[in-house]
């Protein structure tokens, strides 16, 4: 099974980067679950087919109301 997973990365690794992602999510409830804030912090590393590298940083923040 090994080697056919390896064929497969060669195989696509010219059309997708290799990616490496790093992410931290900070979760807090308020009023008995009724109200939840949330966030999400990325660092993503790019490793492309030509040698280029490339480092993206994400932030995601979300609100949920409930009742």
């Amino acid at each position: 099974m090994g080697f056919v997973k390896e064929r497969l990365d060669k195989d696509i690794f010219e059309f997708t980067p290799n990616t490496n992602q790093f992410t931290l999510g900070l979760t807090k409830y308020i009023w008995e679950h009724a109200f939840k804030l949330q966030a999400e912090f990325t660092y993503e590393q790019q490793k492309f087919y030509n040698l280029e590298k490339k480092n993206n940083w994400y932030a995601r923040f979300q609100i949920e109301i409930g009742i």
